[in-house]
């Protein structure tokens, strides 16, 4: 009763296919290897004090990491699926727990901004940026 509830749980956020996730006495996990990444990453990069690692200081820094990021995992994922290109569950894993850590590090920086009461830097349509500044 309680697997089924996990797996209802995390139905709607994951395929669940038993091929592409990890076991654990012999039955698969409720959530792919990518998934299982991402959430681990998520983890580890909320544990990293933000002081310890910087924000990029620009938005377009920030896009840049974005984009480089979902870029590894989409392109894992885009390869396996449109061309049969046989990724393996290490580089799923790997992909997924790269995104997770980003995602992490940009919802910590977030928060530790919007806790400073500081806005973030907005980059405006003609391409300057602004700083923000104080609320």
């Amino acid at each position: 009763m309680p697997a089924g509830l996990i797996y209802l749980f995390f139905s709607p956020v994951c395929h669940q296919l038993p091929d592409r996730s990890f076991l654990l006495h012999g039955q698969p996990w409720a959530v792919c290897q990518r998934c299982s990444g991402i959430y681990g990453g998520l983890l580890i990069g909320s544990l990293v004090p933000g002081r310890r690692m910087r924000m990029p200081a620009s938005p377009s820094r920030r896009r840049a990491w974005v984009l480089l990021f979902c870029g590894a995992l989409a392109t894992d994922a885009a390869l396996s699926w449109l061309t049969g290109w046989p990724d393996s569950p290490l580089l799923r894993f790997v992909t997924g727990l790269l995104f997770g850590i980003m995602l992490a590090w940009l919802l910590v920086w977030g928060l530790a901004e919007w806790v400073a009461g500081r806005r973030p830097s907005v980059c405006a349509p003609d391409g300057s940026i602004s700083s923000g500044g104080s609320r």
